[in-house]
């Protein structure tokens, strides 16, 4: 009998050959079900289950939507829902969990003897959505209270995702109180190497202290000494900073402005980030320059994505003349 602590490597290792893998399926199932409020909760209450037959399952999160958060004034009705929009591209990340889970189902020696099944969630790019889906994987799926398993069918052997740091960091907190181990695929943070901190997040991305180099390198080739930086307002951005800076300093390469671009979120009203926007769009317009070195996650450059759609409608608007007299 395997204990689940091979049968979470050997899994992890398969993972890493098959998901970057972009097969296009016909359908993929998704398992993101809500049962009804009940106060007086029996022990045994389940959801059903998406296969009888499945053994384990593995947590697929991945950020393919973006909502547009709206500031209630309580002036009037709120809205019932938010207005969200969909990234094609990152719908990917499900075709590739999906056809990874479909081969080793389907190799007899892959995992033999036992059948893998996933459940996949939206977390929207949001670190407290995050965090609800993650215990609906563990607890809620089969309508257990949190932190309570009874009568439970399946058993969470792994989670894949956490598209962002900080999303990966919220789940990591809840995954290692119940030692299941989390593949990152993802996530450029620093911080997400501890091993203390972290100790069963394992991060596919590589080291990015190569990329620095090959940056400057790159630049230098060009002959371009007179750049500006973007980066995201977060732990991430600075980091680059911090690393980035000095190499280009000691190139003889000027940075003539660094701006911190904000983080596209539920929770970031759009008059708030119009107001964060604005100093971006300032340097673009005053500040002549050819060359914009721009580090960020899909999230961060949404907001760039913005900035530029905004500076390109004011250079369509017409000028109106001056009359006469």
């Amino acid at each position: 009998m395997r204990s689940n602590g091979d049968l979470a490597r050997r899994l992890s290792a398969i993972l890493l050959v098959f998901l970057p893998l972009q097969v296009l399926l016909q359908h993929w199932c998704s398992s993101q079900r809500f049962s009804s409020t009940r106060c007086d909760w029996q022990p045994g209450t389940q959801m059903p289950a998406d296969n009888p037959s499945e053994e384990v399952v593995i947590g697929g999160f991945v950020s393919i939507s973006l909502a547009n958060f709206v500031l209630e004034t309580f002036m009037k009705h709120p809205q019932p829902l938010w207005s969200t929009y969909m990234i094609p591209k990152n719908y990917q990340h499900i075709l590739a969990l999906a056809f990874a889970i479909h081969e080793i189902n389907t190799n007899d020696e892959l995992l033999p003897n036992i059948t893998l099944g996933y459940k996949i969630y939206d977390n929207k790019f949001d670190s407290w959505r995050a965090t609800q889906t993650t215990l609906h994987l563990l607890f809620r799926v089969n309508g257990n209270p949190l932190n309570y398993n009874c009568e439970k069918t399946e058993q969470v052997l792994a989670v894949v995702g956490g598209l962002t740091s900080q999303n990966s960091m919220q789940m990591a907190h809840i995954l290692s109180i119940y030692n299941i181990p989390q593949v990152s695929y993802g996530s450029f943070e620093e911080a997400l190497s501890d091993n203390i901190q972290f100790p069963f997040l394992y991060r596919m991305t590589p080291n990015e202290e190569p990329q620095y180099v090959g940056i400057v390198c790159l630049l230098q080739y060009f002959g371009w000494n007179w750049v500006g930086l973007i980066v995201p307002d977060d732990n991430n951005g600075e980091t680059f900073l911090r690393t980035l800076t000095p190499k280009l300093f000691e190139s003889h390469i000027c940075i003539v402005w660094t701006m911190m671009i904000p983080r596209v979120s539920v929770h970031l009203p759009n008059k708030l980030l119009n107001q964060k926007l604005e100093p971006i769009l300032y340097s673009f317009r005053l500040i002549e320059i050819n060359v914009v070195l721009v580090h960020g996650d899909k999230q961060s450059l949404e907001a760039l994505y913005l900035t530029l759609f905004y500076f390109e409608l004011h250079a369509r608007q017409p000028h109106h003349k001056g009359g006469c007299g």
